[in-house]
């Protein structure tokens, strides 16, 4: 997957923890990725969407515009600041001088009355 990005020794730690209905679908709902610095939000759901399958990306993963993103209810944050769904496919994970170690929660709220 290194090949994909730039240098491969440019990479974020993500640490990443899922509420709400995804932590029934992975068996780590808190774990540690390492991601290239320029992988984006929708990079990282494609990562968890290989590693969990169609279980998992049918929950969080659509087409929109003839783009891939995530569906609307899903919400994202990075360091605590909530990704917007129109930036999700181009919030970087990493940047250049910045952190190389980044917190993403997410969050399906449950549904239902």
């Amino acid at each position: 997957m290194q090949a994909e990005w730039g240098r491969p020794d440019l990479a974020v730690q993500v640490k990443l923890t899922l509420f709400g209905q995804l932590r029934t679908l992975v068996d780590e709902p808190a774990q540690t990725l390492e991601l290239p610095d320029e992988a984006t939000v929708v990079d990282l759901f494609l990562k968890l969407s290989e590693r969990y399958g169609e279980r998992f990306s049918s929950r969080v993963m659509e087409v929109r515009h003839n783009r891939l993103g995530l569906q609307h209810h899903v919400l994202v944050f990075v360091n605590d600041e909530k990704v917007e769904a129109k930036d999700q496919a181009t919030t970087r994970l990493g940047s250049a001088g910045g952190p190389t170690e980044v917190s993403v929660y997410i969050m399906q709220p449950f549904t239902g009355g």
